[in-house]
């Protein structure tokens, strides 16, 4: 989460180029460099030495942090839950024995409690 808290900051983002980092993390909004000293060292100098291309990825850099906010992130995590339920009833090989299985509505189950 600090990548993007800098990123909300408005700070210069050098980080790896592998990792969860790379869900919001772009070559756009970022410096994405393979896990080493001297990628870093490399990195972090363009980041002082070019200012337009700074300038550039801190503008794309805010607009990925207003895109990930804290109830954006819950409303995708809610909604890819909802598909993965909704794949789940819908494959009916799921069940060894389907005839057998006890059928009820998870979301009414959940409301009920």
């Amino acid at each position: 989460i600090a990548p993007l808290e800098a990123m909300a900051s408005g700070i210069p983002t050098v980080a790896p180029n592998s990792g969860g980092i790379l869900s919001y993390a772009t070559n756009r909004n970022a410096w994405l460099v393979k896990p080493n000293a001297s990628e870093f060292a490399t990195a972090i100098r363009q980041v002082v030495e070019n200012r337009s291309e700074r300038e550039q990825k801190i503008a794309e850099a805010l607009k990925t942090a207003l895109a990930n906010t804290r109830e954006a992130s819950t409303d995708r995590l809610f909604a890819a839950y909802d598909r993965i339920y909704e794949d789940f009833r819908n494959r009916n090989e799921l069940y060894t024995d389907n005839s057998s299985a006890k059928t009820f509505d998870f979301i009414e189950l959940l409301s009920s409690q």
